[in-house]
């Protein structure tokens, strides 16, 4: 048989190599953003109920298999990172790179939280009123850049009463710089739930997901069908 007699080899979906995949542990970076679907914990599955999303839960990846995140009632902390048996975690990547200069501020800002003992903010349980909150951002968006650039009005800082988990990202990708002060007037920490991060670009791109061999993502999954990281960097 020659070649032009061969069965076609052509893959039925021609954009199968750049949707996201099943990875390993090992393909992980320090730095990445993790998240996490949800499980019975009260305050995961209020928030599971409130936003219709399969997330309800945002981390940091630190290397060595930990992250660090903000949970309830422990508040910041580092932990090792696990993923359930028969679940995934989205794996989520800056095109602007963490450097050895911002993994060892990121980490460092996460060490200090954790040394004071930074609390849980549960004002993420009342979804609808950060939900009314951030339609009344949106619309003051340029009322509140124009006070930056033209008066130097700094946005109001955010941390004092503690960190909800997407809150935490959002903080860190403040603190090591990817996000400038600027910023801080579109990107509100607060303002944030977990699934929020996957959809915005200022938090990077969907690198795959982090399942046991042979694990079949879900086909209703939010970010499936996104492009993924290394297919666009």
């Amino acid at each position: 048989m020659t070649n032009a007699d061969a069965p076609s080899q052509k893959c039925l979906d021609p954009w199968a190599s750049s949707k996201p995949r099943v990875i390993t542990l090992a393909e992980l970076q320090p730095g990445d953003m993790l998240l996490h679907r949800g499980n019975n914990k009260p305050v995961r599955a209020a928030i599971k109920v409130a936003t219709r999303s399969p997330y309800t839960h945002a981390s940091m990846y630190l290397g060595d298999g930990c992250v660090a995140e903000a949970t309830w009632p422990q508040g910041v902390r580092t932990s090792k990172l696990e993923v359930p048996k028969g679940q995934h975690v989205a794996v989520f990547r800056s095109q602007c790179g963490f450097d050895a200069e911002r993994l060892q501020i990121l980490k460092a800002f996460v060490n200090e939280l954790v040394q004071q003992q930074t609390q849980y903010d549960l004002k993420v349980c009342k979804v609808w009123k950060m939900k009314k909150a951030k339609l009344a951002h949106e619309l003051k968006q340029l009322e509140v850049l124009e006070a930056y650039f033209t008066r130097g009005e700094k946005p109001e800082a955010y941390g004092a009463d503690g960190y909800f988990c997407s809150a935490l990202v959002v903080a860190c990708y403040f603190t090591v710089g990817i996000l400038g002060e600027s910023m801080a007037c579109v990107d509100r920490p607060e303002l944030h739930l977990p699934e929020d991060l996957g959809h915005n670009v200022d938090f990077g791109h969907i690198v795959g997901y982090l399942a046991a061999e042979g694990y079949a993502i879900p086909s209703d999954d939010p970010f499936r069908n996104n492009p993924c990281f290394d297919s666009m960097f």
